[in-house]
């Protein structure tokens, strides 16, 4: 932005931006300069009146006399005419040496260079001109330039000519108020008119000190002024930092934030990455983008080349397209030129003439080159069914599967058997490398559903073919079932016929542990086994206990074993329940109890609460000898450790084994024992069956 050579007054030129600021900081030196220039012509001190100037043009000519010529008498004649004493006679005044001289006519004179700052008296009032221009403050003012004014400085000698109402020559710091042009009411009272508009001749020293307030008063205008941060209007230039895809730069001044619009040519440190980014003052990072908002590829932004962007959106967009592109000389027309990233590129790739290309055995190669002129090829026709699938002929592209590359083993679309001769498998349609297979699954063909004497499509069979006669491996009884297991093989001859037996030997046909000759009765011939059992007695189980209501803590007597023997066997079935009315404890147990009293508890319950619950055991086995007594019950509770007696309510041990203590060879009473049956609950027990024992 330009300034006016005297007030320093600020010119926005065409390309500028009209600050209102700018405009303000003018009217504000005006109003100083006009403002001191109407003070001093207000100053009737320094200036004189219409009357006495008439006065003083009405006297005689104000010439100097000389020695021919009236006229008026000069200061020095006057001085010296004053110095003379009357009657006084011509004198020839001695020659003085030192800080003063003289000369033979009496004149004396000052030796250069002896006055100091001390001889001079502090009103001497020493004119301006007669100052050392060298050491006071705006002494050198003739030699500075217009931008001294940020220095407190005013130039004088380089000011330019003034016309109209304040006038001064080129050069000069006298400028001259034109007679009558400025009154009263044009002068504010706070002008403060610049003191540069005053002339210097005869300045005396507190006329000096008001010049000096006047120019330190400009300084601080403008040191107070602010700098215009407008980076839409004024685009910022800088050379970038960090790395090709997160650029950033650094401006002075600073801006506040990146607006639509701001402008900034960036210098490139290094060139670009794919999709750079520009972070300016640390605002954040913003995406470059060529003209039509599309990314930067790598290698689009040379380090060392200028590039100008505006902000638009949320991105930096390109001021201008320009040349873009990757093409080489090979890919353009000969003669041509482009331009690329690369700069202009002219063009090597030649020109040819077409033509008719009729297809044969042989390959037809035309150069290359850009062709202004059309080739022909000969259409072939050819069918797409007998073409493999993924080739192109003549233009047409194939159907045919290629079942090799679909798969190694190609699965057939049907197959059958001729029996005893030949398996037929169908291939799906299609083009077949001579490596691949076509299958069908066959899951059963395995070598153990063959028998070893047979080989059926290479697979030679493993089952082992088993005689007329088999013997069984193992056998087991489970309590309801017999469960023999047989050797593995074929059980056919090879004609496929006959009826293969299974044979057992007596131990294994005595699957049942029980198989014994004590538990066989005597003269009874099982599996081998002769029985040795003599029967004592046996009897009919018919009891139970009362129901609801019955007394607690009561003992029931269901029926009595006598003593002596070896065994009882109870068949039938020992029941019973158990019910909560919500209000009392309800309980019920098994017991058997020898001639001295032992009770040994085979089991029970109680509830509390509004539950019920029943159990049916199947009759009970007991072993004398062997001191256990064992059950059938297959309920949720029980378990083979105790003799299958429920696990939680029983005083059995392992395997059914009968407490010691218990005389298990004299008379046995089985009783259940109601713990409890208040309110209207109900507890009981039952025994149906038959007891043998021997």
């Amino acid at each position: 932005m330009k300034t006016t050579g005297n007030l320093g007054l600020k010119k926005p030129e065409g390309t500028d931006n009209v600050d209102i600021a700018d405009l303000n900081g003018n009217m504000d030196i005006l109003d100083t300069a006009v403002k001191d220039v109407q003070d001093h012509a207000a100053d009737t001190v320094k200036h004189i009146t219409a009357a006495e100037r008439t006065t003083w043009n009405a006297k005689a000519s104000t010439a100097v006399a000389t020695t021919t010529t009236a006229g008026l008498m000069a200061a020095g004649d006057k001085s010296k005419l004053d110095s003379v004493t009357q009657g006084a006679n011509k004198y020839v005044h001695p020659n003085h040496t030192g800080d003063i001289t003289s000369t033979g006519d009496g004149v004396t004179a000052i030796a250069p260079g002896v006055i100091v700052d001390a001889d001079v008296n502090s009103a001497a009032a020493i004119a301006w001109s007669k100052l050392n221009k060298s050491g006071a403050s705006l002494a050198d003012l003739p030699t500075r330039s217009a931008a001294d004014l940020t220095s407190g400085t005013l130039p004088a000698a380089r000011l330019p000519a003034s016309t109209g109402d304040v006038t001064s020559p080129a050069g000069s710091n006298v400028f001259t108020l034109t007679p009558g042009v400025i009154v009263d009411a044009d002068v504010n009272s706070a002008a403060q008119i610049n003191a540069t508009k005053i002339g210097t001749a005869g300045i005396t020293n507190t006329e000096f000190g008001y010049l000096d307030g006047v120019t330190g008063n400009i300084q601080g205008q403008l040191d107070a002024k602010s700098g215009i941060i407008d980076y839409v209007r004024q685009p910022a230039y800088a050379t970038t930092a960090g790395n090709g895809v997160a650029y950033t730069v650094t401006l002075t001044p600073a801006p506040a934030s990146i607006a639509e619009g701001f402008g900034i040519t960036i210098v490139p440190n290094i060139t670009n990455g794919p999709n750079p980014t520009l972070n300016i003052n640390g605002l954040g990072a913003v995406a470059l983008k060529d003209q039509k908002g599309v990314a930067y590829g790598q290698g689009k932004l040379l380090a060392g080349k200028p590039y100008m962007f505006r902000r638009v959106g949320t991105d930096f967009l390109a001021d201008s397209a320009g040349g873009s592109g990757n093409a080489v000389a090979g890919d353009i027309r000969a003669g041509k030129t482009a331009a690329t990233d690369a700069g202009d590129v002219t063009g090597t790739l030649p020109v040819q003439t077409g033509g008719t290309v009729t297809p044969g055995p042989n390959s037809q190669v035309k150069a290359a080159g850009i062709y202004d002129t059309a080739i022909t090829v000969a259409g072939v026709p050819v069918p797409a069914a007998n073409v493999l699938a993924g080739t192109t002929i003549a233009g047409t592209v194939g159907t045919m599967p290629n079942r090799s590359a679909e798969n190694h083993h190609m699965p057939a679309v049907q197959s059958t058997t001729w029996a005893g001769d030949k398996v037929f498998l169908q291939p799906p349609n299609g083009w077949y490398s001579g490596e691949s297979w076509v299958v069908t699954s066959a899951t059963d063909l395995q070598p153990y559903n063959i028998p070893t004497d047979k080989n059926i499509l290479g697979v030679q069979g493993s089952m082992p073919r088993q005689g007329t006669y088999t013997y069984a491996v193992t056998t087991a009884w489970d309590g309801n079932q017999v469960y023999v297991r047989i050797p593995q093989g074929a059980y056919q001859n090879p004609s496929g016929s006959g009826y293969p037996e299974i044979v057992l030997t007596a131990a294994q046909a005595r699957a049942d542990g029980n198989i014994t000759p004590s538990n066989i009765r005597s003269g009874v011939w099982i599996y081998g086994q002769v029985g040795a059992l003599m029967p004592v007695g046996h009897a009919t189980i018919n009891a139970s206990t009362p129901g609801a209501g019955a007394p607690a803590g009561g003992w029931y007597e269901l029926f009595r074993l006598p003593g002596g023997g070896r065994y009882a066997n109870m068949m039938g079935t020992i029941n019973w329940g158990i019910s909560g009315n919500g209000q009392a404890k309800q309980g019920v147990f098994f017991y058997m109890r020898d001639e001295a009293g032992m009770n040994v508890k085979l089991h029970g319950g109680n509830v509390t609460g509004n539950y019920h619950d029943e159990i049916t055991y199947s009759g009970f086995y007991l072993d004398k000898a062997e001191r256990r007594i064992t059950t059938y019950a297959t309920m949720y509770s029980v378990t083979p450790d105790t003799g299958n007696w429920s696990r939680w309510y029983t005083d059995i041990g392992n395997n059914g084994a009968i407490p010691g203590g218990f005389n298990t060879n004299g008379q046995i009473i089985f009783y259940c024992y109601i713990e409890n049956s208040l309110g209207g609950g109900y507890t009981y027990m039952s025994a149906n069956g038959e007891i043998v024992y021997g």
